[in-house]
């Protein structure tokens, strides 16, 4: 990822409400025009939250919570 992409990312996960210090990101690059999709990992216990294929501006995230539910 470069800055670019994670500013968005920043972006993305304040306009959820969520803290940057409890999440990892997750890149895929877009291939022939289609947009690029990052996945959002939430150290959390709760799973239920989880959400894919969200838009925001020229991308699409996967808000996947329950990353390390196991040890929490």
């Amino acid at each position: 990822m470069d800055k670019k992409d994670l500013k968005l990312v920043e972006q993305f996960v304040q306009s959820k409400g969520l803290e940057l210090l409890n999440t990892r990101a997750f890149k895929k690059e877009g291939k022939n025009g289609a947009p690029n999709q990052f996945t959002i990992t939430v150290g959390s216990v709760d799973t239920s939250k989880s959400v894919k294929g969200i838009k925001f501006k020229d991308a699409i995230f996967d808000l996947e919570y329950g990353e390390f539910s196991s040890f929490l």
